[in-house]
């Protein structure tokens, strides 16, 4: 058995926990001007961080939880390289965020959310297409919406001009 199988979930706590610290230095260096609005520049980067974090802190508990569940601290011995999964769902997300990344300004923040979501919804949550297409369709709209209306964001708007 290899060092790392059954410790994806502590490995991707801990790369998270480093992004998000990253994330939130970088956040906590922005300049604040004077006459700013109360939330600021910071405000939205130090959530994200913190959310991401919260994450992480959530994946560790979880590999406890199942730990304790199978009676030790960690996989059970006998787990091989299995680990449900989660290390195919980390590299898909990965590499589906990648591909976020690069679609984001084209596409505009709809189009690249609902593909997003759809792709990996698809992968993560098979047999349930009609909730998936709902939630593809709805989040990013509803979060478009949010974002620019209530905080002010100005999100990309691709190949629909709605803002």
């Amino acid at each position: 058995m290899s060092i790392i199988a059954g410790k994806s979930r502590l490995i991707l706590a801990a790369t998270g926990c480093i992004l998000a610290a990253a994330y939130a230095l970088s956040a906590g260096r922005l300049h604040t001007p004077a006459f700013s609005d109360p939330m600021g520049p910071r405000a939205v980067p130090f959530l994200i961080a913190i959310g991401l974090a919260v994450s992480c802190v959530a994946l560790v508990v979880e590999h406890l939880a199942i730990g304790r569940k199978s009676g030790t601290s960690a996989v059970p011995a006998d787990a091989g390289d299995s680990d449900d999964g989660l290390t195919f769902i980390a590299v898909l997300t990965l590499g589906l965020l990648v591909g976020y990344y690069f679609l984001l300004e084209r596409l505009g923040f709809i189009a690249s959310t609902a593909i997003f979501l759809l792709v990996f919804l698809s992968v993560t949550n098979r047999r349930r297409w009609l909730m998936n297409v709902l939630i593809a369709v709805l989040f990013p709209l509803a979060a478009y919406l949010l974002l620019s209306t209530l905080l002010g964001a100005r999100l990309p708007v691709g190949i629909f001009e709605i803002g």
